[in-house]
């Protein structure tokens, strides 16, 4: 469940103290299990916004998501995006 804010629950829950963060709590929050590939590294990598948007659209190019997505890479992409996220959990 999600409080969002400004809802009766989310109040209630601040009220109570069960909503402390609402980074962390609300916005950082996922329920889906993500296939660790290049483009959901890019969308992990700018999820919070602050990822220069000049850099995405160079990682985002035809040429590089061919290069990266190629069969040599992609093992090398999928552990890049495993330890990423492993690393950003145990940084919470």
């Amino acid at each position: 469940m999600i409080l969002y804010p400004g809802t009766l629950l989310y109040e209630k829950a601040k009220e109570n103290a069960l909503a402390i963060n609402d980074d962390r709590d609300i916005y950082e929050k996922t329920y889906t299990m993500r296939k660790p590939d290049y483009l959901n590294l890019l969308m992990t990598l700018s999820k919070t916004g602050k990822f220069p948007g000049t850099l995405l659209k160079i990682l985002i190019s035809p040429t590089l998501l061919n290069i990266f997505n190629s069969k040599v890479l992609k093992p090398v992409v999928k552990y890049v995006y495993i330890g990423m996220k492993y690393i950003y959990s145990s940084l919470k």
